[in-house]
């Protein structure tokens, strides 16, 4: 895999400090990360028939999903993302 995606519950992880670790450990490695922006995950921006994540924001090239924060937040974005057909961890 070369490009991972990193959705983080913001109130699980202020200041996305754990998604800026993971994303130097993968940059470290030569793999590309990119960050769901902290706003996306606040409410009213992702509009309303999404949860957590917007898939549209997603960049095409992106080989898997990570989700940080509890069972709900994984729940949220398998959902929002389910017609991207990408895999998700959590």
């Amino acid at each position: 895999m070369k490009h991972f995606y990193v959705i983080t519950n913001v109130q699980k992880d202020p200041g996305l400090k754990v998604a800026h670790r993971i994303q130097d450990y993968l940059q470290e490695k030569g793999i590309r990360c990119t960050l769901q922006e902290e706003k996306e995950n606040s409410g009213g921006e992702q509009g309303p028939e999404y949860k957590s994540s917007n898939p549209d924001k997603i960049p095409d090239d992106v080989d898997c999903v990570l989700v940080l924060g509890g069972d709900g937040t994984v729940l949220r974005a398998a959902r929002d993302l389910v017609k991207r057909h990408l895999p998700c961890s959590g």
